[in-house]
């Protein structure tokens, strides 16, 4: 969890989102033997929903087409 963490913190916005895409190749470049399906899910975004520890959003793109925003919660 400490690579993906560090991969929406590299990735982030001003409001601490990071697209999936930004993280997985962060964390696919730290560690190269990273692969969601060793974990049973197909897709990062479906590991790190079931995870639970993680802020997902899906956001629509000019172009219609939907991409998967990641942040750590912020703490209240």
């Amino acid at each position: 969890m400490n690579l993906v963490r560090a991969g929406i913190v590299a990735g982030a916005d001003d409001d601490g989102w990071a697209h999936l895409g930004e993280v997985g190749s962060t964390v696919r470049k730290q560690s190269p033997d990273f692969d969601s399906r060793n974990w049973g899910f197909s897709k990062l975004g479906d590991l790190l929903e079931a995870i639970g520890l993680f802020e997902l959003k899906r956001v629509v793109g000019a172009s219609g087409g939907t991409n998967l925003q990641v942040r750590i919660p912020t703490k209240k």
